[in-house]
């Protein structure tokens, strides 16, 4: 016969410490608050804003795959946000010489620094 651990009562427990789901729910609420400051001042999505906020960090720019691995988002996810902000001039592409693939993807010269932009979202 095995031992049993005695059980605190759900109440008694919730009352120790956090519960996981509270946690979850409040990084989703301020998830959600950024999400809505950066649509309403920028008009733009977090996801575009990590993305420069990467591209930021790296001067020489990231070629597709190195920016899937500091974003940890698969190369489909990214490919449509690049693809996007290029359109909308976010985003310079440049061809890497001597590879027939894509291109290394950097922040166009002259761009106000993010980290100005990212004081007025989050204030």
């Amino acid at each position: 016969m095995t031992p049993r651990l005695a059980q605190a009562p759900l109440e008694e427990a919730s009352n120790e410490r956090p519960h996981p789901w509270r946690l979850l729910m409040t990084t989703r609420r301020i998830q959600a608050q950024l999400r809505e400051n950066f649509r309403n001042e920028f008009d733009t999505t977090l996801p575009r804003f990590d993305l420069l906020a990467a591209l930021s960090r790296f001067e020489g720019g990231l070629n597709m795959s190195e920016i899937s691995g500091v974003l940890r988002a698969s190369n489909g996810n990214v490919t449509g946000i690049v693809d996007q902000s290029a359109d909308e001039g976010m985003l310079v592409c440049v061809p890497e010489p001597g590879d027939r693939r894509p291109h290394r993807v950097r922040r166009p010269v002259g761009q106000i620094p993010l980290d100005e932009g990212a004081r007025l979202v989050i204030v």
